[in-house]
């Protein structure tokens, strides 16, 4: 040290240093040498000094070597010890001279069975470290490591930085086995108690002191949550109110809009998946007035078919009747604008008047329609009540998910055709919304009625350009749009499946809305690999309350529509997309277990094996076809 540090020079001195550093490798060898003999020269001394004493007198004799030897026993087992057990504390200067000795003995009680023979000699601390990375020994050690680790924080910036480094252990199969088994056997109180701590800090405070450092610490904590709550079951409610950090951190991160999923990758996809987790606990949440809104809807849908109280089956009728309206008043207003098709050429008043009057049969047809579309204001209303009380119980969480989109009930006014099914297109298929108004829709076609009627008549002439933009606005909906069909049937379903079955079927569609999405970015193996895991996590936590459904119509319709959405072509709004095999194989596992519980008790069961059927195997999707067979063995078989 003196001859590096007499330079003035850093580079002359750190090279001095080096050369120096390079050669001392041999200097913990000479360290360990006085201990030795000190060690030596007591064993000498009392063996000397026991040899006086009995020659001096036999009694005094016995009684200093008899203690001396128990102390010389000892010192022998401290010796052996440490070779026998490495976890022993207890260490001794010669147990390092004596290993290499044990290590040569082919038999032995003392011999390392789990060394490899032949193997060159180790030092004890080598032998040591060896044996704590041991595979199977080293998930126990982990697992006491992080209970030690959990239970003995006490300083903010410890438990802040242990907490931030939690999802990268996740990125790792072992560290998952870890916390997974952590879990399930330590105390996650205090822990616990700490994140939800954050997230209140977060909302009473916000970021008032540094946002960027603040928004970084609650992206952390988003992200940790979620490798938990995914990936080893922990109760979402143990971490407090997550809801309204999750909707806000959505909010900032853009992550509705349809490029996302960019750089921040890892924590889009935590983040959706502690978000349906949220979404799935809110809805089936005792005391939450979202079972009784969704009610209210279905009877709205029941009364609107009938004068005869609530039931499903008026439901269903009211249900078909109001997608009938839809599809009759979209093809009337087709034929309508091909009617006018070239739009470049202009016609005269006369000419549109004689083209309108061919087309009577429609006209009367759409102007019908609007007139009994007047009897579905209260299903628009109940609706809205619905979305807007699941928007309050979730701060709007819903509508921050990536291609999932809620339809907006407008107060007052006419609404265009193009506004009214302005669906956003993913990969050609529309994102049509998890709720819609049909008034609002079927107004938006039916109007147009009234004022070719005008025309015909000769009425309100100062209308005449409004109508035919109207009708020339039907070239903006995309074609899928234009196809869509059954959009009030589904909605029917997602209302009882939020009315009885807790939103199971409802959260699962917005998963499999979301992983279109997801799945459809560019990631990097070990990225698609640590997301499969959330994802197939989130479904289990999404879906493990479903043998308390008691009320399972519409959520088993659901489930089963979005199986053969999958299984088949061209279908409607979740084919045509190569979603994971391993989530499939859960959902079918799951629509298996809820046919065999609860039975053929629908006859839309049977719709689904008649489809199943007559659908050839080249219209299956590819990869899919052992799902098909193994639907229609089991849907037979519980049909019979």
């Amino acid at each position: 040290m003196r001859v590096y540090q007499r330079s003035g020079s850093p580079s002359k001195k750190t090279r001095i240093r080096q050369y120096l550093f390079e050669g001392v490798k041999r200097l913990p060898d000479v360290a360990e040498a006085p201990p030795c003999l000190i060690h030596l020269s007591l064993v000498l001394f009392l063996s000397g000094l026991g040899d006086s004493v009995l020659k001096i007198d036999k009694i005094v004799g016995f009684a200093t070597v008899v203690p001396m030897s128990c102390c010389g026993l000892a010192y022998l087992y401290y010796v052996i010890a440490p070779i026998r057990n490495p976890q022993l504390p207890y260490r001794n200067p010669f147990s390092d001279l004596i290993l290499p000795v044990i290590q040569s003995l082919r038999y032995g009680p003392f011999r390392d069975r789990s060394r490899p023979r032949g193997a060159r000699h180790e030092r004890m601390e080598a032998r040591q470290e060896r044996l704590a990375m041991k595979p199977t020994k080293r998930k126990e050690l982990d697992v006491r490591a992080v209970r030690w680790l959990v239970h003995n924080m006490d300083r903010k910036i410890e438990m802040e930085t242990f907490l931030l480094a939690i999802p990268g252990i996740f990125n790792q199969e072992w560290g998952r086995n870890v916390w997974a088994a952590f879990c399930t056997q330590g105390n996650l109180d205090d822990f616990c108690r700490y994140v939800g701590g954050v997230f209140g800090i977060y909302c009473h405070e916000g970021d008032l002191n540094n946002k960027k450092a603040q928004h970084e610490r609650i992206r952390g904590c988003i992200e940790t949550v979620a490798s938990l709550v995914c990936c080893t079951g922990v109760e979402l409610g143990r971490f407090g109110k997550v809801v309204e950090v999750l909707s806000d951190l959505g909010s900032a991160e853009g992550t509705a809009e349809l490029p996302t999923i960019g750089p921040n990758s890892s924590f889009t996809i935590r983040w959706t998946c502690l978000s349906l987790v949220a979404i799935r606990q809110t809805v089936a949440v005792e005391g939450s007035r979202i079972p009784e809104r969704a009610g209210s809807a279905v009877d709205g849908i029941a009364r609107f078919q009938s004068d005869y109280g609530a039931s499903d089956a008026p439901a269903l009728g009211g249900a078909k009747r109001i997608d009938e309206y839809l599809k009759t008043a979209s093809d009337h207003f087709e034929d309508l604008y091909r009617a006018f098709d070239p739009w470049d050429q202009d016609k005269t008043d006369e000419e549109s008047r004689n083209i309108l009057e061919d087309h009577e049969r429609q006209i009367s047809e759409l102007e019908r329609i609007a007139n009994e579309a007047h009897g579905m204001e209260s299903v628009d209303w109940r609706i809205s009540l619905l979305q807007d009380t699941m928007d309050k119980a979730t701060d709007g969480l819903t509508r921050q998910l990536p291609v999932v989109l809620f339809n907006k009930l407008k107060s007052s006014g006419p609404m265009s055709i193009a506004e009214a099914f302005d669906f956003p297109i993913f990969r050609s298929i529309p994102i049509t919304p998890q709720f819609i108004f049909p008034r609002q829709q079927v107004h938006a076609l039916c109007t147009l009625g009234r004022g070719l009627r005008d025309i015909i008549e000769n009425r309100n002439p100062g209308e005449r350009e409004v109508t035919f933009k109207s009708l020339e606005s039907f070239n903006s909906i995309p074609i899928p749009s234009r196809q869509l069909k059954d959009l009030m049937m589904h909605q029917l379903w997602r209302l009882q499946d939020s009315r009885d079955g807790g939103g199971l079927g409802f959260t699962v569609e917005l998963l499999f809305l979301a992983l279109r999405q997801l799945l459809s970015r560019p990631s990097s193996p070990e990225l698609k690999h640590v997301s499969s895991v959330f994802y197939t996590g989130t479904f289990k936590v999404i879906t493990s309350g479903w043998k308390d459904i008691e009320g399972w119509s519409g959520t088993q319709q659901i489930l089963l529509n979005l199986f053969c959405d999958l299984v088949i072509k061209n279908r409607g709004l979740f084919s045509n997309f190569s979603y994971p095999n391993d989530i499939v194989e859960m959902l079918w596992e799951l629509v298996e277990n809820m046919v065999k519980k609860y039975g053929n008790a629908h006859s839309q069961i049977d719709g689904v094996v008649d489809e199943l059927r007559r659908v050839s195997r080249r219209d299956v999707n590819r990869g899919l076809h052992r799902f098909r067979d193994k639907a229609l063995s089991v849907l037979q078989s519980s049909g019979a």
